[in-house]
């Protein structure tokens, strides 16, 4: 399966997992403040265990920092 990842293509070897799933393989810790969109559309993180990716999705993940 092939997603867009933040503007970067990457490919897994299944035929499609949940949110959850995928940020489990990316970090191996997952940073607070963290928000994601699925195609466009902002999917809160109680539903991230639950909500599948699927072939070509595009997923956007903004972390929360702080400055001054």
């Amino acid at each position: 399966m092939t997603i867009t990842l933040n503007d970067v293509l990457k490919t897994f070897d299944t035929e499609s997992f949940t949110v959850q799933a995928l940020l489990d393989l990316e970090f191996s810790d997952i940073p607070k403040g963290m928000a994601l969109a699925l195609n466009n559309t902002v999917v809160p993180k109680n539903q991230w265990p639950v909500t599948p990716v699927r072939e070509n999705d595009q997923l956007l993940l903004i972390i929360a920092t702080q400055g001054g």
